[in-house]
């Protein structure tokens, strides 16, 4: 009994969050294996208005509690929903459509993330047979699988950026770990895969608009917030009075119909300080 009791809590228990909309004929398959794992403390199922029987399956478990929003808000809108009902310090975030998930492919997850808990374990589905495949998948391809471990504070942190609504959250996901100097442990989970989106019966439209969500994702934070990333990072080693967090209150005036803004530093006689273009007066703060 006492090695049996030793066995069981080698492990840590997670929450699992589940986000769903129109899949109905693999829900039993995923959470079916979530329901027993030892590793589950509880399921949040997330419906994003789902028009099929999906929430009338996940009602048949006892693990799972269910969140229906009634209407489709895109897979960050239903994660950040579902976040608020996570009461473990980590969260397994899994995916609806799965098929062939296994007991052991839950408990390779979570266990590496305990491993490392800072970091973020992602598991790949087996899309092909060919390991070039799953290593162009792993190392060059984009990172949108929808299995991960994740802590409940970098999910959060991840969440409050306006580039985790829609489809895109797991596109600012891999770049909010990467600019942490955060690890990605990447996964293949053997024999697990998902049905090809035409096939699920979803329609072409509700496809085509999530696909250019992603895409669009991938523009916007590569091409916009990584250079304004980059340049903060580069403005605080040149200046460092910048990591100065001191906010200072600003006023405005008119001044024969120019709008003049200024901020009010100090005390004693006034000392003005005039910024040349393409400045504000924040450059004087070094």
């Amino acid at each position: 009994e006492i090695i049996l009791f030793l066995s069981y809590h080698y492990f840590m228990v997670i929450d699992a969050l589940v986000p769903c909309y129109n899949e109905g004929p693999r829900v039993d398959g995923v959470l079916g294996v979530l329901q027993n794992s030892p590793l589950i403390h509880k399921i949040i199922f997330v419906d994003g208005g789902s028009t099929d029987d999906s929430l009338a399956r996940a009602q048949k478990y006892t693990k799972v509690e269910i969140l229906a929003l009634g209407k489709r808000g895109g897979k960050g809108q239903d994660v950040k929903e579902g976040l608020k009902k996570i009461s473990t310090s980590a969260v397994f975030l899994c995916d609806a459509d799965l098929l062939r998930l296994t007991l052991r492919h839950v408990e390779k997850m979570v266990t590496l993330y305990e491993k490392n808990p800072k970091g973020l374990v992602v598991g790949l589905t087996q899309k092909s047979r060919y390991y070039f495949i799953h290593w162009l998948r792993a190392n060059l391809l984009p990172l949108i699988s929808g299995m991960r471990v994740v802590s409940v504070s970098d999910l959060k942190n991840v969440l409050a950026h306006p580039l985790s609504k829609d489809w895109g959250i797991e596109v600012y996901m891999n770049y909010y770990f990467g600019k942490k100097n955060k690890p990605i442990t990447k996964i293949l989970l053997d024999n697990v895969n998902d049905p090809p989106k035409p096939s699920k019966g979803h329609g072409w439209k509700s496809h085509l608009l999530e696909a250019y969500d992603v895409t669009q994702k991938y523009f916007l934070t590569y091409g916009k917030q990584l250079p304004l990333d980059f340049w903060e990072s580069l403005k605080t080693d040149i200046f460092p009075a910048y990591k100065d967090e001191t906010t200072y209150p600003t006023h405005s005036l008119d001044l024969d119909g120019t709008k003049i803004n200024y901020a009010l530093v100090g005390r004693g006689p006034a000392l003005i300080f005039v910024h040349g273009w393409a400045s504000n007066w924040e450059g004087w703060k070094p």
